[in-house]
Order: structure tokens, then C-alpha cells, then sequence
């Protein structure tokens, strides 16, 4: 891609200059105007451009084999779909690419020096665009074929944090604080989703592994949410900080991903599970799914609940809640947003992936009757990062027990550059 740098625009030609690309080669292209003195920003990458939070990228090619017509101006257009649908019309930067080796091919006859070559885009809606391209042909009938980069920036609003809870509950209470995003960050009046995960990194204790503790969101909106905590527990130790929150927050669903908010029946003991569907062929395999809990009533504790999931298939999975004590009360008014996704490039997510933990043998005092895991990461970071996890359990596996009879609860003990405790 490149432009005509306006700064050092000094044409010493009498007629607006054109620009033009052609010969593109892996490590060389030929750029070429009309006048001297002119300065051309060019830019170019390999790949999808992920690494520059591009949302996509491509080439739409145009043979040009029938004449222009007037219903297009005696130019080539044709509409190019998104595989995603934006909250709002995104960025669309486009650069025309021309051939011209007559050694080569004959396909490609007009000589740059007695062609101009423009294209543009006519149209960007919420799911796709319409570029357009134009030759000094015009109304002729032969014209070279041409292909059109694009990037496309933009649909994805996606922010994250972390926050400590510094209020020490009792075992019956919670402890919550307010995050607040900052500006001008997500779409006005388009629903907002959090992810959180809860880790004990701050306690500088990286030998003990602590009781489980209960976290969930309250009062999301595209200015701030609530996250709050309590021991799953009544024989937990508090500590201080009580618990450490690693949160991430996002508009919409990424290209390759998918993400929603289902709401939980009404139930008044033991597990709630629902069926989660995904859209049909979305997922070649079995998605990494991550989940969190969200309540609508604020300083409801006795809605405080364990949350997995159940049997993730390519398309499919069960969301299950199971109450901290048995006949607690009506449960209600309780959603869980979920965020599945099978590969998203590294902007999103640095790394990603799963640990198996077998849970043969029975939990031993020493980890506090918990199972842990260290898992290390791909590569070293220069600070410590942010985590998300969630507890996937299968029914489907000979002698695993069935949800109704189940409580999983999962968390980060510690987080360090170059590996974590699960």
C-alpha cells in the first residue's frame, strides 16, 4: 500500500499527477508518477497483517475482460463480503496493483508509461464493500486485468485490566469493587461482554495453594462493571489482597471467533446447566470456550456460583452454574457470557491453548485438596500478563461423573514472566 506524501508535494508539472503500482515481486515493486519531486509512503507486509491489529486483509482480483459499462461510470467494480459483521462501517485503506511483463504473459499489453490506473472504494457498509478501479482506457474495449489490496481496520473493541480486591470479606460476604473503562473506548449503546479470572499473583506466596474463591460481573455497561468475589468455601483463609482479577472486555465477536450471553433458568438447588449452539460450520473443531457469570441483581451472595463448562464440541457446549450451598434460595436473574474461538490472531491473544488435568489420583493437603498445574508459556514476557481461564468437564468419558453431581471451580495461583500455576 502506499500514498503521496502532501508534505513534500511539489509537482513540477502543469497537471495533476497520477500513481501507480505495478511489477510487484516478493522483494522488489516499481512505483512511477508523472512529475518529479514527489514523495510516496509505501507499506508493505506479509501474511494477514495481524500483527498491525489489521481486522482483515486480501486482494480482490479483476479481470476486466468485457468492456466498461456506464451503469459503473466505464469503470470495474464488484462487492467484496466481509466475514464478519462491524458495529459500524470500518476502515477500508485499498491499493491497485497492475502487471506488465510482455516476456512473461500477454495478458497484461498496456505499458504503464501510456496507462493511469485509480481505484477507490464506492461503498462500505456493516458486512461488506464495493471497490472500484478505472483505467486510461475508459470506454475501450481492451484493458488489462489488475488486482486490489485491502486492509480493513475496525468491529472489534476489545480492552483489558486487571484489579485487585483489597476488601477482606467474611466467609458469607463478598467483596466487589467497580472497573472503569477508559474513554471513547467501545460503541455507544451496543451491549458490552466480560471475561474475568481470579488469581492469587499479589500474595507473593506462590507455595501455597489457596481455597477456591467465587468471582462474577454486576451492572456491565460500555462505561464501567462491577466484579466481586467470595470464598466458595466456609473453612477458607482470607488474605490480602483477597483475590487479584484479570479482566477483558469486548464488543461483538472477532472474525474467527464467536461469542453471546445466555440467561440462566430459575433454579433453587444443586447445578443449572444450558445448552450453548453455535452457528452452523463456524467451528471446524472443538473451540477453546471461555465463560464468566454475570448477575443482574447486585449484593445477591446467595447467587454466588461455580461455573464450567460441559462436553465443548465443535458444535455445542453446556454452561453449567452449581450454588455454593445446597437449597440456598431462588437463583435467578443470572446470565453467562461466554467467548469461544478455535484461532484468533496475536493481537487478541498472545498465546492460547488447554491443560489436561487427568485428576487419577486424589488430591493430596499438600496442593489443599486441589488439583494445580504449571503450565508454561510459549515465550517470555517482559511484564507479567494478563490470564484467562476457564474448567471445561466431559460426561461423555467412561466413569466422569454427571454435572448434576458436580462443582468445578478453576483459577490462577500464580502468574510469573514465563510460566503460570493452574
Amino acid at each position: 500500500m502506499f500514498y503521496p506524501n502532501k508534505k513534500d508535494f511539489r509537482p513540477t508539472c502543469k497537471v495533476n499527477p497520477a500513481y501507480f503500482m505495478w511489477n510487484t515481486f516478493p522483494c522488489s515493486f516499481k512505483q512511477a508518477t508523472q512529475c518529479s519531486e514527489i514523495s510516496v509512503d509505501w507499506f508493505a507486509f506479509v501474511g494477514n497483517g495481524s500483527e498491525f491489529n489489521f481486522t482483515l486483509s486480501g486482494e480482490a482480483d479483476f479481470p476486466n475482460s468485457n468492456p466498461p459499462t456506464a451503469e459503473h461510470n466505464y469503470g470495474f467494480c464488484q462487492e467484496v463480503q466481509f466475514n464478519t459483521t462491524f458495529y459500524t462501517s470500518p476502515v477500508v485503506l485499498v491499493s491497485v496493483h497492475h502487471l506488465y511483463n510482455p516476456q512473461v504473459s500477454m495478458k497484461s499489453l498496456v505499458s504503464p508509461k501510456n496507462n493511469i490506473i485509480s481505484a477507490w472504494v464506492e461503498e462500505v457498509s456493516l458486512t461488506s464493500m464495493r471497490i472500484c478501479v478505472k483505467d486510461l482506457s475508459g470506454t475501450g474495449s481492451k484493458h488489462d486485468p489488475l488486482s486490489v489490496s485491502y486492509v480493513v481496520i475496525g468491529g472489534f473493541p476489545i480492552i483489558h485490566g486487571r484489579v485487585k480486591l483489597f476488601r477482606v470479606p467474611k466467609w458469607s460476604d463478598s467483596s466487589c469493587k467497580r472497573v472503569v473503562f477508559p474513554p471513547y473506548r467501545f460503541y455507544p449503546n451496543k451491549e458490552v461482554q466480560v471475561q474475568i479470572t481470579l488469581s492469587h499473583m499479589n500474595l507473593n506466596d506462590s507455595d501455597t495453594v489457596h481455597h477456591a474463591i467465587t468471582f462474577w460481573t454486576e451492572k456491565v455497561n460500555n462505561q464501567n462493571f462491577t466484579v466481586c468475589a467470595m470464598q466458595s468455601g466456609r473453612n477458607g483463609n482470607n488474605f490480602n489482597p483477597f483475590a487479584t482479577i484479570d479482566w477483558m472486555a469486548y464488543q461483538g465477536a472477532p472474525p474467527e471467533g464467536m461469542t453471546g450471553r445466555i440467561k440462566m433458568t430459575k433454579w433453587w438447588s444443586g447445578t443449572n446447566c444450558a445448552d450453548v449452539t453455535f452457528r452452523k460450520d463456524k467451528f471446524k473443531d472443538s473451540p477453546v470456550v471461555l465463560v464468566t457469570s454475570d448477575h443482574q441483581r447486585s449484593g445477591k451472595e446467595h447467587d454466588a456460583a461455580l461455573i464450567w463448562t460441559e462436553d465443548v464440541k465443535k458444535d455445542s457446549f453446556k454452561a453449567c452454574l452449581r450454588e455454593l450451598q445446597n437449597f440456598d434460595g431462588k437463583h435467578q436473574d443470572i446470565y453467562v457470557t461466554w467467548f469461544a474461538f478455535a484461532k484468533l490472531h496475536k493481537p487478541l491473544f498472545t498465546e492460547h491453548g488447554s491443560v489436561y488435568f487427568p485428576n487419577t489420583d486424589p488430591p493430596t493437603d499438600e496442593d489443599n485438596n486441589a488439583y494445580c498445574e504449571f503450565v508454561h508459556f510459549t515465550r517470555s514476557y517482559n511484564a507479567i500478563p494478563s490470564v484467562q481461564v476457564s474448567a471445561n468437564h466431559s460426561t461423555t468419558a467412561s466413569g466422569n461423573m454427571a454435572p448434576v453431581h458436580n462443582g468445578i471451580s478453576a483459577w490462577v495461583e500464580d502468574v510469573v514472566e514465563d510460566k503460570r500455576e493452574i
